[in-house]
């Protein structure tokens, strides 16, 4: 079977997880990671699936799947801008911190940093500032998993909700 101008087998494989797995396993050693390889693994797809997950309630949510790509970057920008990525949590003003708590890459962002900065693999000054200017010791690591875990499971069942009752027109 050919897919315009691809086989199947070659289409397959290019879109396949291991597409993913080998740009992780690229991605782990050439950034030189401290965390735990397969923590990495489990904390990039939890993020994917939470991600995945919003965009599939907004795409839910919309007519035109072109209207759901144009609310991309307003959900995408301000997941950047308040989990930590780039500005310090704390340097962001305290009207709109209540902001990075709606963001699922808050949650990856803490995981992550617990792990690379965290007293085990960095107890410098510095780490600990960092640690502490993004709260990431704000609550125990597991409530990270599952608030992660929650952001998917509601916003997955609510889609199928949304999709249920559009089809039943």
């Amino acid at each position: 079977m050919r897919l315009c101008n691809f086989d199947l087998l070659p289409y397959l494989l290019s879109s396949s997880p291991l597409q993913v797995l080998s740009q992780l396993v690229a991605s782990y050693f050439l950034m030189g990671f401290k965390m735990n390889f397969f923590y990495f693994l489990a904390l990039n797809f939890m993020l994917a699936i939470a991600s995945t997950s919003i965009g599939l309630f907004i795409g839910s949510c919309v007519e035109n799947p072109a209207v759901a790509a144009e609310m991309m970057p307003a959900l995408i920008v301000p997941q950047l801008l308040f989990s930590g990525f780039f500005i310090q949590v704390s340097l962001i003003p305290e009207f709109l911190r209540w902001a990075q708590y709606m963001c699922s890459l808050t949650y990856a962002m803490r995981l992550a940093s617990a792990s690379e900065f965290g007293q085990e693999n960095c107890g410098t000054a510095s780490c600990q500032n960092l640690l502490e200017n993004n709260s990431v010791d704000q609550l125990e690591s597991y409530w990270y998993w599952v608030i992660l875990f929650a952001i998917a499971a509601i916003f997955r069942l609510t889609s199928v909700v949304i999709l249920k009752n559009k089809a039943s027109f």
